[in-house]
């Protein structure tokens, strides 16, 4: 698992948690959600790479395959896609100024897709910056049908990603959607995927 970053939870930093409802999408398509506990600084993607053994509870959870009702599950990370925060009261990242906004379309490992926008470092290559982020990264904007009302940021598995389109500059008035022809693939430290761009970014 990822090294915790700054903000990450801490001893001193869990007295202060606070109950946080969140929504996973699993693998499969199966939906899932409850309550954990998290820092009120932290934001929801740092927060899920921090996690030793790749495991979360969730009090008082609801939807899945779960059979009999029960107070806590633990959710095995390496089987979620997403996740949001439904109430918007709990960030995916903490923006670092200077950062540029990308559209991206996403198809994971199960052959489900999703779109969005994220947010990559200045003077980073996207590439780059997909093969060092930590275990989930932040997606802005994301639609999930029959589940979210609305766009939602998610905090993204980035190792359940097969490939990743860069379909260009996310900001109003960018010129109209780059056509993805440049295959490159993206090493990861447990996985690999493709990356389909117009330029090599």
């Amino acid at each position: 698992m990822s090294t915790p970053l700054s903000g990450s939870p801490t001893r001193a930093g869990l007295a202060a948690a606070v109950p946080r409802t969140i929504v996973f999408r699993l693998r499969g398509g199966d939906t899932i959600a409850g309550t954990a506990f998290i820092p009120a600084p932290v934001a929801l993607a740092p927060f899920l790479g921090s996690r030793r053994g790749g495991l979360l509870t969730l009090a008082a959870p609801t939807g899945g395959t779960q059979g009999a009702p029960a107070s806590h599950v633990m959710v095995r990370l390496s089987s979620v896609l997403f996740c949001w925060g439904p109430t918007g009261d709990i960030p995916v990242e903490h923006v670092a100024a200077g950062a540029l906004r990308r559209k991206i379309a996403v198809t994971f490992d199960d052959g489900s897709a999703v779109e969005g926008v994220v947010t990559v470092p200045s003077g980073q290559r996207v590439s780059d910056f997909l093969a060092r982020a930590e275990d989930f990264i932040a997606v802005h904007r994301v639609t999930v049908p029959g589940v979210a009302p609305g766009p939602v940021d998610v905090a993204l598995n980035i190792d359940a990603v097969t490939t990743v389109r860069d379909l260009g500059p996310a900001e109003a008035g960018a010129a109209a959607r780059a056509v993805p022809g440049r295959s490159t693939v993206v090493q990861r430290r447990a996985s690999k995927l493709t990356l389909l761009s117009a330029d090599d970014v």
